[in-house]
């Protein structure tokens, strides 16, 4: 039976041994081959199954190694999907806010009010139709426009064209940001898309010293934990207290010959938690004089401050270069998201290579990257300086209007406090407790019944844990107490403003309990160039009202 088989293929079988000694003495002529036949020859081991499966995986890598690193076919195109230029344009728009979507006008805004903003926010997604009587237009004091920049229509122009053009996407974002902006623009600006818990540990690290402000903001106080520097705090907005950290500090140096480290000093040009305004030039003075390096947040101040906008440096003319890194967001004046850190090309090359932000984190869209570019370049090239001027008019009338029942802290009609800079847009309203009154007056006799007692200024959440016992009150439950009642009083001027008198403003609202060092509950009223002169002294005279039916009657 095997005879004719063996007499058919016998031709083949010489052809295929002669080929194989053929190619056995050519592997034999390259360096080293001995080995790899001998290493064949003990694989194989009369395993022919063995010897198929090595070939195999040897034939596997050489193709992964000559195919290309993507799935699809590059040089043809083949499994890519071609679109007409229709399509191409409906990807890009379809199904996304468009820029008429982009902010509301703020200085006359329409808002769900009462049972049906509830019923919305406990299901959003409900698809009833809403009654137009349940909208109502306010006189917006709570979203943050100083400039009056959102809505503008030129701005709107650009996020249309440039939307269609780049998309939404951040993919291949440095090249299209270049191709976009231009790289010598890029390279002026210095700013790298980053928030402070990204800048801060990227500059400082274990063994490093930082000083800081107690009224720094949330995103701040998260920075400095992360990056696990040693942690000194001073008064808020105390310059005095400022120095005795700064002169302890380089007393215990010289005292346990410490060696050098990289210190810093972390505050805020506008106070997020009370509108204050920090004293720069004494503090480049002091940082200068002990030899530490100042990290400023420009976050509230760039765009509202400032003849033209520039922000802190700006109003009290001190020259940017003297403030070694500043930190600000793109998201508070114009219109876009993100943030910036800028500082001198040894600050910046830093930051490319030690930022978690850079490295980790998603570009800015260009779509808001648009639009603070355009935010910029208005209030750069444009009526930059007109808007100012109406923006600290605008603050001033609205004072003005609350001073009678802000007065003088021994007056009978003092009902409330305004912490903030008399220049400041962002504008903290608290409530004066009954023992700040003067004894034997109408508001202090009200006030004690709504708000009991005073709240202890020694009050923090973290006392809670501890039940440790403030000075000022008889234990941290009834300070809490006292706390929420501030703040249930505070919400109820909030709900009245809007339900009776058609103002929108809003609480402070923070998480308490991982605050560092928590301020007094207060009002958060956001002054905007956009607000005509009648509807903002309508408004103002409407919380005059408020303020008193509250606290008063």
């Amino acid at each position: 039976m095997l005879e004719p088989f063996s007499s058919e293929f016998t031709p083949y079988l010489e052809y295929l041994s002669k080929t194989a000694n053929f190619i056995l003495k050519l592997i034999k002529l390259i360096p080293g081959s001995d080995i790899l036949i001998r290493y064949v020859k003990s694989s194989h081991q009369n395993d022919p199954f063995r010897t198929l499966l090595e070939l195999s995986l040897v034939f596997f890598i050489i193709r992964t190694w000559r195919q290309s690193r993507t799935r699809g076919d590059v040089g043809s195109g083949k499994s890519f999907v071609k679109l007409t230029e229709k399509r191409r344009r409906l990807n890009y728009t379809s199904d996304i806010p468009t820029a008429d979507h982009v902010g509301i006008p703020t200085a006359r805004a329409k808002i769900l009010h009462g049972e049906a903003a509830k019923r919305f926010i406990e299901n959003p997604s409900h698809d009833s139709p809403i009654d137009p009587n349940d909208i109502i237009e306010v006189t917006n004091l709570a979203s943050i426009n100083f400039a009056g920049l959102i809505g503008h229509e030129e701005i709107k122009r650009r996020l249309s064209s440039n939307s269609a053009k780049w998309g939404r996407c951040t993919h291949g974002i440095r090249t299209r940001y270049c191709r976009l902006f231009g790289p010598s623009k890029l390279d002026h600006l210095r700013s790298r898309l980053l928030n402070y818990s990204s800048v801060i540990p990227s500059f400082s690290k274990r063994g490093d010293i930082i000083v800081v402000d107690r009224g720094v903001n949330f995103s701040i106080q998260k920075g400095i934990q992360i990056s696990r520097s040693t942690i000194r705090w001073f008064d808020h907005n105390d310059m005095g207290s400022l120095e005795k950290v700064l002169e302890q500090l380089q007393y215990e140096e010289i005292k346990y010959r410490r060696k050098l480290t990289r210190k810093f000093i972390i505050t805020e040009a506008l106070f997020e938690s009370d509108g204050q305004i920090c004293d720069l030039p004494a503090i480049i003075e002091l940082k200068e004089k002990f030899k530490f390096r100042l990290i400023l947040d420009e976050t509230w101040s760039i765009g509202s401050l400032g003849k033209t906008g520039r922000g802190l440096t700006e109003y009290f003319g001190v020259p940017p270069k003297s403030v070694d890194i500043l930190v600000g967001s793109l998201a508070t004046s114009f219109n876009s998201g993100g943030g910036f850190c800028a500082g001198s090309n040894e600050v910046v090359s830093h930051q490319r290579i030690n930022s978690a932000a850079l490295v980790f984190s998603a570009a800015l869209p260009p779509l808001l990257a648009t639009a603070a570019s355009e935010s910029i370049k208005i209030l750069r090239e444009g009526d930059g300086v007109d808007r100012f001027e109406k923006l600290r008019k605008n603050i001033k009338i609205f004072r003005e209007i609350l001073k009678p029942i802000t007065g003088d802290p021994m007056s009978d009609d003092g009902l409330i406090e305004i912490p903030s800079h008399e220049n400041s847009p962002l504008i903290h309203i608290t409530l004066k407790s009954p023992q700040q009154q003067p004894p034997g007056s109408a508001a202090r006799t009200t006030m004690k019944g709504k708000l009991n007692i005073e709240l202890s200024p020694n009050w923090s959440p973290r006392q809670l844990a501890n039940q440790a016992l403030p000075a000022s009150a008889g234990g941290s439950k009834l300070c809490q107490r006292r706390f929420e009642e501030q703040e249930a009083l505070l919400q109820k001027i909030v709900d009245l403003s809007i339900e009776e008198k058609n103002v929108l403003i809003t609480r402070t609202k923070k998480v308490w309990e991982q605050e560092i060092d928590p301020m007094s509950p207060s009002l958060r009223i956001c002054i905007s160039e956009a607000l005509a002169t009648d509807h903002l002294v309508q408004a103002a005279n409407s919380l005059f009202e408020v303020f008193k039916q509250v606290l008063l009657d």
